[in-house]
Parts: structure tokens; sequence; C-alpha cells
């Protein structure tokens, strides 16, 4: 058995630690305490002591530093990382997910490498999606079983929290059968996309501010579009943002 110790107030991996065997290493009381110690001074030194970057400054002034505890995720086959979907719900429906991690194959999923829209167009791993099938297998399959309790519990969550944009991630388990069922677990929620294409965000930012001013919730003239603009850009510039 082992578990996964992440921080509550750090992004991009940072205050991550597995822990592997845990019960078999634990056995011994000897052992039991110098792993607890270990832990202790991981959590004090890499976790609590530590602030988010100023990029992340919803993360570094807003949350109290802490931790979470989860039992390690298991996709199944030759993954050894999580295959995890990144679901970007925009006015809350979903607008794309990408997969990053390990598939049951062992085929390595970087960012970028597979990415689904809301209407089921995008790519996978042999590239673009098409409607009538056809593409990578597993890519079919994920489509077939997994996409669209994705999207449900996705919209649900954000809806629940009234998120105008929220991210909602999942681990993907993926049966040894063809007719198995896939796992679908709820990993974490962000309100940052993570996306690291400048123009992917863009395109996420446009659609969030044109549902407020299409909406009437924020009057908008062009003396007042020009001021936001340009202290943005000031903002961004001052954090170092793209």
């Amino acid at each position: 058995m082992g578990f996964f110790i992440k921080a509550t107030h750090l992004a991009w991996s940072k205050g991550q630690h597995l822990v592997r065997d845990f019960q078999k290493d634990c056995q011994q009381k000897a052992s039991s305490d110098r792993i607890a110690e270990e832990l202790a001074v991981f959590i004090e030194k890499n976790i609590l002591n530590v602030k988010a970057s100023v990029a992340d400054a919803h993360l570094r002034e807003y949350l109290t530093p802490g931790v979470t505890v989860e039992s390690l995720f298991k996709t199944g086959g030759l993954s050894t990382q999580p295959l995890e979907a990144k679901v970007q719900v925009l006015w809350g429906k979903v607008h794309h997910m990408f997969l990053i991690g390990t598939d049951n194959r062992g085929c390595r999923v970087n960012t970028g490498s597979w990415q689904i829209y809301g209407d089921k167009t995008g790519w996978d791993l042999s590239g673009m999606i098409k409607p009538s099938g056809g593409n990578d297998a597993l890519g079919d399959h994920l489509l077939e079983k997994a996409f669209q309790p994705m999207v449900d519990y996705a919209e649900r969550f954000a809806r629940g929290v009234r998120a105008d944009f929220m991210r909602v991630d999942f681990f993907i388990g993926i049966p040894d059968k063809a007719d198995g069922e896939w796992l679908v677990e709820m990993n974490e929620c962000e309100s940052v996309s993570g996306h690291p294409y400048w123009h992917e965000r863009h395109g996420l930012g446009a659609i969030w501010r044109d549902g407020y001013v299409l909406s009437n919730r924020v009057a908008m003239n062009s003396q007042k579009w020009s001021s936001i603009t340009k202290s943005t850009q000031a903002d961004r510039d001052a954090l170092g943002l793209d």
C-alpha cells in the first residue's frame, strides 16, 4: 500500500512526496518511527515553510499552508504514472480537456499530445480525431467509455461551486479487458487552466470576459475598456506573466 502527500497551497508539483510499500516498511517499530520522523521533517521543511510563487498569488495570499494525503492511484497495465485528464469548464460547460501521464500501454502522454474539445474533436496519440473512429484505439475507447462521465462530473462540480471557470482533474483507470469498467476519480480542482500554450489560455480568457460583457454584468465603454486592458497588461508585466 502506498500514499501521496501533496501541498494544498503550492502548484506545479511542488511539495509532493510519494510513499510506496508503507505497510511493508513499517512492520517493525524502529522503521515505523524513522519513516514517521522523515515524513514530518519533509512536511515541515518542504511544504509548510514554502510559499507559492508570486505568479500563483491566489494560492500565496489566500490559502493556509497544509497537506492532503491520498492513496496512490494506478491506471493499470504498463502505466508508471496515473493517466490524468485536466478538464476545463467555462461558464458551466466543458471547453476542452488535455491528458498527461502514462497510459496502460506504457505510452508517455505529455501536455499537448492528447487534447479533446467539448464536441469530441481534437487529437490523440495518432493525430487528429476523426468522428468516424479509426483513431488511436485507446483514444476511441476513452471517448466511448470515459469522456462523457468526466464531462458530466466536471460540469456538475463547476455549477455546484458556482464557478465561472474551473479546471477539474480526473485520474483514469483503464480496465484490462475491453468490456471492463473504466474508473474515473476526481483528483483535484483549480481556478487556473494550467495549460502551457498562450493561445489556448488567451481564447479561454476571451470567452470568460465576453460572458460578463454579454450578460450585462459588466457595463463597458471604449474608455473603460482601454483603461482595463492597460492596467491588466501592466499587472502582467510586473508579475512576469506572458
